[in-house]
């Protein structure tokens, strides 16, 4: 047996001999080749130095007091270090180094998965129990196949999960937790800043907080949180879980309130989105109904399917629409200006004007010289006139009679005179047996300065058309006065008296053109075969039909069935409205607007023409091959501003370099780790000089997952009786991985 001293630097798997020198203080057996000294029973090709120690494998390394090496070519350094993994490695006392290529460096570390890495010191301990596994930090544990445990009491117990900071946990398989006391719970969950919580299935939390119920919370399958107290499927507090959910802004909150809420969305500080399928986008903004979709800063939308852009005294407008096209088959949207337009026409039909709000002016008409300011005064005085008229005509009948006095007649012109020649003013041809006829009277010329007489037909004639003007001015009398609200019993107008007639059979309903009918209550049917059936209904134009109580059809060929059409052709029933030519909104609660735009499903919008919309609580603003963007739009500027495609990328886009600067980050740090661990390999301590005065050195190179590392150490031995030397040792990995040591070495 020989006595000598040994310098080593040690790497994965391999073990190199830089000095050996006689010594003095203790004994160890076996040789680092064949070249010289004694082997063990295997293959005389093992080291071992310490009581109890034990190289029982191929070139084995077991150095320490009762440190063993069971594997071939492993390594045990330290008193009670254990390496029995097939090229496994153990630094440290008590460290234990299990698995195929492991390596377990520190006080009490444990790497037991193959091909893994145990980093840690301090009382605690330090485990990689998974297959390619890598904890590092006091108390770090990574227990799954390839996960990473970064930091301090960092765990990372899913498979192939991620645990970078402080206590941080990622226990879904494939997570990522990175933030002191993260959590990453779901399956390829990500929760990034501090305490921040993503525990649903594929979620994502990033915002840290003071505590806990600060950070970002993420509970449901593929729901997001990003900010400050940011919730997302759910809180910490009330442990739901609903999936699909997205908060984005400090204190968002996306289906977090309910259990069962799904794919909602909250954009915006403080914004919340509390019912499925719901949108809050804006400061403060709220959604609270399934649906529905609340716009800019405060605003609220608590009804199903329904679109908000302010809050009750908090309204706001729609600008910068541009004109739609009004034409058959036509389905654009129309804006406040082309609706103005349309008042004008209907204020030229009735004579009048508009006022500065588009609002109609109460028109003003002459009859006989007196101005009416109403269509009713209007027809009543027109009817006060006919009436006087006729009052006239009839008094003139009965004044006419015969006469007494010489008949004469001309022998020349043959024109007969009664009593030409005798005073008086009457003609009386009435006899003893009582008034005469006097017949064969010629039809006399009715001019204004006439004098002749009028026989009997042209009388009859006279009396025909007075009664029926008189009939109907006082139809039209009743009407117009129904119109203003004091009339009765049937009302209906009669125009272009050879057509079939008008009917307004309904109480206060009112018919104008050939065949159209008001047969419901309130009703108004306008227009040529016009159809108001029901209580309140309103149709107007040619063929238009409004069935519905309260419906309102308006236009050529309009129907209305409980609903609202607007424009030649529309279509709308089941409380659906349609605005434009050819629109169609069947769909319960739909609507349609522009020209040819078609809502079939529950609670659908199709906006713009052409529009289809053939899904239930969906708003349409083309269709297919024929979309639409929505343009113009500024950058907001203040925090209740709507926000452009512009600046939303702008947002992504700071994400995105966040995101690549903390990946950045990431990478850094693990290059300076792998670094040190190559420093902490290359700085090997020089042997034990072999006399008082003499100074030993060692140079080492190594390398550790691809970074690289040179150091050496030196020992200059004292003058004094026991041997004692005093040690020095440097090291560099590149970059700023500088390393340093001196201390004090000795025998006994």
């Amino acid at each position: 047996m020989r006595r000598f001293s040994a310098a080593i630097a040690i790497t994965a798997g391999t073990l190199f001999l830089l000095e050996l020198q006689p010594a003095r203080a203790f004994t160890c057996t076996g040789t680092l080749g064949p070249a010289s000294g004694t082997t063990d029973a295997n293959d005389g090709q093992d080291l071992v130095c310490g009581v109890n120690a034990a190289a029982t494998g191929i070139q084995d390394v077991a150095v320490g007091s009762g440190a063993s090496a069971t594997s071939d070519y492993a390594t045990a350094v330290g008193a009670s270090a254990s390496a029995s993994g097939l090229q496994s490695s153990a630094f440290g006392a008590s460290t234990s180094a299990t698995g195929l290529q492991s390596l377990a460096f520190g006080f009490g570390s444990l790497a037991q998965g193959n091909n893994s890495i145990a980093i840690g010191t301090g009382t605690g301990t330090a485990g990689a129990l998974g297959t390619l596994a890598v904890a590092t930090g006091y108390q770090a544990l990574a227990s799954g196949y390839g996960n990473v445990a970064y930091g301090a009491s960092a765990v990372a117990s899913g498979l192939g999960a991620s645990a970078y900071g402080y206590q941080s946990s990622a226990a879904g398989g494939s997570s990522v937790a990175l933030g002191s006391l993260a959590t990453s719970s779901g399956l390829r969950s990500t929760a990034m800043g501090f305490s921040s919580n993503a525990t649903g299935q594929e979620s994502i939390a990033i915002g840290a907080g003071l505590n806990a119920t600060q950070a970002a919370y993420s509970a449901g399958t593929g729901s997001i949180a990003i900010g400050n107290r940011a919730a997302a499927g759910g809180t910490d507090a009330n442990g739901f879980s609903n999936a699909g959910n997205t908060a984005i802004g400090q204190r968002a909150l996306a289906g977090s309130s309910a259990s069962g809420i799904t794919n909602a969305t909250a954009l915006g500080i403080s914004a919340s989105a509390q019912a499925n399928n719901a949108l809050a986008l804006g400061a403060s903004a709220s959604a609270t109904a399934a649906n529905a979709v609340a716009l800019g800063m405060g605003s609220l939308a608590d009804v199903a399917n329904t679109v908000s852009v302010g809050a009750l005294g908090s309204e706001r407008r729609i600008v910068n629409v541009a004109d739609g096209t009004i034409a058959s088959g036509s389905s654009d949207a129309a804006t406040a200006g082309q609706l103005y337009t349309a008042n004008q026409r209907v204020a030229a039909a009735f004579g009048t004007t508009l006022d500065a709000g588009g609002q109609l002016v109460a028109p003003s008409y002459t009859i006989q010289g007196t101005a009416y300011n109403n269509v009713g005064s209007a027809f009543g005085a027109v009817d006060s006139w006919m009436t006087a008229t006729s009052a006239s005509l009839t008094s003139l009948q009965t004044q006419v009679s015969g006469s007494s006095g010489l008949v004469q007649q001309d022998a020349t012109t043959r024109v007969i005179t009664v009593g030409a020649a005798t005073d008086g003013t009457v003609v009386d041809v009435s006899g003893t047996s009582g008034n005469r006829t006097v017949t064969g009277v010629a039809n006399g010329t009715v001019t204004s300065t006439s004098t002749d007489a009028v026989n009997g037909s042209q009388l009859y004639a006279t009396n025909q058309q007075v009664a029926a003007n008189t009939s109907d001015i006082a139809n039209l009398s009743t009407v117009v006065a129904g119109l203003g609200g004091s009339g009765t019993g049937s009302n209906y107008i009669r125009a272009n008296g050879t057509g079939p007639a008008a009917s307004a059979i309904g109480a206060n309903a009112a018919a104008i053109g050939s065949r159209s009918n008001a047969s419901g209550a309130d009703a108004l049917a306008f227009g040529t075969n016009a159809q108001a059936t029901q209580s309140g209904a309103i149709a107007m134009g040619l063929n238009s039909a409004s069935t519905g109580t309260n419906a309102i059809a308006i236009g050529t060929g309009a129907l209305a069935t409980g609903s609202v059409a607007v424009g030649a052709a529309a279509t709308a029933s089941n409380g659906g409205a349609a605005f434009g030519d050819g629109t169609i909104a069947t769909g319960t609660n739909s609507a349609a607007l522009g020209t040819n735009a078609s809502a079939t499903a529950a609670n659908s919008v199709a906006i713009g023409s052409g529009s289809t919309n053939t899904v239930a609580n969906t708003v349409s603003f083309g269709s297919a091959g024929n979309e639409r963007r929505l343009t113009n739009v500024a950058a907001g500027i203040n925090q209740t501003d709507a926000v452009n495609v512009g600046q939303l990328q702008s947002i992504a886009s700071g994400f995105q370099s966040q995101i690549g600067g903390l990946q950045n980050q990431i990478t850094d740090n693990q290059r300076e780790a792998r670094r040190g661990i190559a420093s902490a390999m290359a700085m090997t301590p020089a042997s034990m000089p072999s006399a008082a005065g003499r100074t030993s050195w060692a140079m080492n190179t190594s390398t550790f997952r691809g970074e690289y590392a040179f150091g050496g150490g030196l020992a200059h031995r004292l003058d004094t009786n026991a041997p004692m030397a005093i040690t020095a040792g440097y090291a560099f990995g590149g970059g700023n991985n500088h390393g340093a040591r001196v201390g004090l070495a000795g025998e006994f």
